[in-house]
């Protein structure tokens, strides 16, 4: 199924004189796939070395194929993919589940990291300054309180953004 079936008639089943529109290694990858869901509900993940360890037999059945002259049945062929299809299931669950698990520790460092840079900022000498004596006469005052901020306790940087 996933690298495209044959279908040759050979090494596909027949149900009343009608060829099954995948052979039998892609049906039980299908088999396989359809029924790990059911698997995952009942008993949760699979370790990922299991999953790769039901991988093998299909690809050592396959590879023995193409590489010799031995040739395996249709029950054999469909007992390995149901295996292969069960397993790639397992992986793409498990591969999920982990990008969720640090989407999500990514997502916790990130608004560690904002509450710091927020707290940070809140602490911070202002950033903008303004020469008070200059505006002190402005005011009203007559010394206008050089070189302090003329807004303090209220730093000016709290109007721009940083």
């Amino acid at each position: 199924i996933i690298f495209g079936c044959h279908c040759r008639p050979d090494r596909s089943f027949f149900y009343k004189g009608t060829q099954f529109p995948l052979c039998a290694r892609c049906t039980g990858e299908l088999v396989g796939m359809l029924l790990s869901p059911v698997w995952l509900i009942a008993f949760g993940l699979p370790d990922w070395r299991l999953c790769l360890l039901l991988m093998l037999p299909m690809l050592a059945d396959g590879f023995a194929q193409r590489l010799t002259p031995y040739q395996s049945g249709n029950l054999r062929r469909l007992v390995t993919g149901m295996l292969f299809g069960f397993a790639l299931i397992g992986l793409l669950a498990v591969s999920t589940v982990y990008v969720a698990q640090l989407e999500e520790e990514t997502d916790e460092k990130t608004d560690r990291r904002a509450a710091a840079l927020f707290l940070q900022s809140q602490a911070a000498e202002p950033i903008v300054t303004f020469p008070s004596h200059r505006l002190g006469t402005f005011l009203g005052t007559e010394n206008g309180n050089k070189g302090q901020n003329i807004l303090s306790p209220y730093p000016l940087s709290i109007f721009f953004f940083y």
